[in-house]
């Protein structure tokens, strides 16, 4: 086939761009894996060998030849969230060894959801300078915006999906579901999210001042962004997208400049109550926002995740297990509700639709818990940057607990950390904002800085 050798090919010419160095690559591979994941891909149908492994590769390599080179700014460090997560994929890997054999997507979701990232955020926080990063990165994140929202525009409006994944599917529950250049509609409006956010958030964790121009287009580029993350019509999303606007202006903004902000949330609320009025009557509407079966369906499909990890409780059904177990030991057409209680009459559906859920439930108690520790040590890093009295270091941290949040909440109402894209772009915009924290050890802002307990990472060089 002609398009994964134009995709290869395309692949080894940012390479040579590049040069190989760290952080241009880094910059090239957030800018264009959405597309060249899809053109760069072999075989066609269950991949092997993908644009992102091969990315991932390539910048593990240039980041160990800087390390040797002692390159690496400030010296590598490894902090708890690490460690944690490292031990983490310890169990994933273990339990796709165990009970994985040779189901591919089982392999696919272990490695490419849990395992990589680890590797992407080491990268972003050890080896990428964001301030090399610059204008570029800019015009390159602006670049992917008009991208992922002209595909979804045109999806929307003409009902096709241009970019066909095996097991993609434009329309659900009768409605088209955008999902852009991505498998899963979810992936689609939550990275075009955490890239909105990244975008506008920009010059308070950036040491480069951008023109007039490029602050115009970074503006225009994030407003894209986070207009597209609307797109598939997750409810969550739009909630989520207008906190995380609020929460980091509130967070360190003036009297007065909150109070606007007040104002200007009641005028927005206003006008999505004016909004809800109108499409009161839509079958849309009725469906979708104002039908209470959806909450009771929702019930009662978390009250079966819970039932599923307690019979399974220490080790789990296994990973990309839980379907295939739900429908072999629970479902019987003859008595449905054997197991699993019905809410309000509503039946639970054969996937968890909540990430911590279906960890519990598919890998168990143990690494459950060092997933829930993983995460929760992230926040508190962020939370304790966010302390800081070095500026970009403190607005940084503010940005880290608000692209937390946003990946967050709506995977409590969805399995969303179980997507590979999804991951690799929160582990890596996690790890450039944690990268900040170098700036601790600059000469010029010695003696200036409050240290915490998590910013003494174990220092290896």
């Amino acid at each position: 086939m002609l398009e994964p050798c134009v995709g290869f090919l395309l692949f080894i010419a940012l390479l040579v761009v590049t040069r190989g160095r760290t952080t241009p690559l880094f910059l090239a591979w957030l800018a264009t894996s959405p597309l060249l994941s899809f053109w760069a891909r072999f075989p066609w149908e269950k991949s092997v060998v993908t644009f992102d492994r091969l990315m991932i590769a390539g910048l593990i390599l240039s980041f160990l030849c800087e390390a040797s080179a002692r390159r690496v700014p400030g010296g590598f460090r490894c902090g708890l969230f690490e460690i944690t997560w490292a031990v983490f994929a310890v169990f994933v890997i273990l339990d796709l060894s165990l009970r994985g054999g040779s189901q591919l997507f089982a392999w696919k979701t272990g490695i490419d959801g849990f395992v990589l990232p680890l590797a992407v955020f080491v990268i972003a926080r050890q080896g990428v300078d964001i301030k090399q990063l610059g204008n570029g990165s800019v015009l390159a994140l602006s670049g992917l915006t008009v991208f992922l929202a002209l595909v979804g525009l045109v999806e929307l409006i003409t009902h096709q999906d241009f970019m066909v994944y095996a097991g993609g599917n434009l329309y659900r529950e009768g409605m088209v579901r955008v999902n852009g250049p991505f498998l899963a509609d979810h992936s689609y409006a939550l990275v075009s999210l955490l890239i909105g956010l990244w975008l506008w958030y920009w010059p308070r964790i950036s040491p480069v001042t951008l023109s007039p121009t490029l602050r115009k287009i970074r503006q225009a580029a994030s407003l894209l962004a986070l207009s597209a993350s609307t797109l598939p019509l997750f409810r969550a999303v739009w909630a989520t997208a207008f906190g995380c606007m609020l929460l980091p202006a509130l967070w360190s903004g003036t009297t007065i400049r909150r109070r606007q902000l007040v104002i200007a949330s009641a005028v927005v609320g206003g006008i999505l109550a004016g909004g809800t009025l109108v499409l009161s009557e839509t079958s849309f509407f009725q469906e979708r926002v104002a039908n209470p079966d959806n909450l009771y369906t929702r019930l009662a499909t978390y009250q079966a995740a819970w039932i599923m990890f307690e019979d399974n409780w220490l080790t789990g059904v296994g990973l990309t297990r839980y379907t295939d177990e739900y429908n072999r030991t629970y479902y019987n057409e003859d008595d449905y509700n054997r197991k699993y209680p019905t809410v309000h009459g509503e039946t639970p559906r054969n996937s968890p639709h909540n990430t911590l859920l279906a960890i519990w439930a598919e890998l168990g108690l143990i690494a459950g818990t060092l997933y829930v520790a993983a995460f929760l040590l992230l926040l508190v890093e962020g939370y304790l940057m966010s302390q800081s009295s070095v500026a970009t270091v403190r607005e940084a941290g503010q940005l880290l607990v608000t692209i937390w949040f946003a990946y967050w909440i709506p995977g409590l109402l969805l399995a969303s950390g179980y997507y590979a894209d999804l991951n690799f772009y929160f582990f890596a915009l996690s790890g450039l904002l944690l990268g900040r924290k170098r700036d601790l050890h600059e000469p010029a802002l010695e003696g200036k800085v409050d240290a915490t307990p998590l910013q003494a990472g174990t220092q290896f060089a």
